[in-house]
């Protein structure tokens, strides 16, 4: 499967405004995906505070190709809802002996 990256600007508030954070997501043919363990826990973080500090929703936007148009902007709205709660679980989880 032939990876490339694509640029993940994530932000809260105002969808088109500055990026609160940016990454390069590897992409490929069917998903974009963070392959850095570094990268995770800097999105997770990033999220976790925002869901602390209120915040209802975060905004993910990148380009793609996507019915025959390149570079069409993707906006993806993430709810925090619960975030916390189930990194929680899954951490503990991956936690328990198998």
């Amino acid at each position: 499967m032939a990876k490339n990256s694509t640029e993940v600007l994530i932000h809260k508030g105002e969808r088109y405004g500055s990026p609160d954070l940016s990454q390069k997501w590897q992409n490929s043919r069917d998903h974009l995906f963070l392959d850095s363990q570094d990268e995770i826990w800097a999105l997770v973080g990033y999220l976790k505070t925002n869901e602390a500090n209120s915040e209802k929703f975060v905004y993910l936007s990148f380009s793609g190709v996507h019915f025959g148009r390149p570079e069409m902007l993707n906006v993806i709205n993430v709810d925090l809802a619960g975030f916390s709660k189930g990194i929680a679980a899954l951490d503990t989880v991956c936690a328990a002996p198998r």
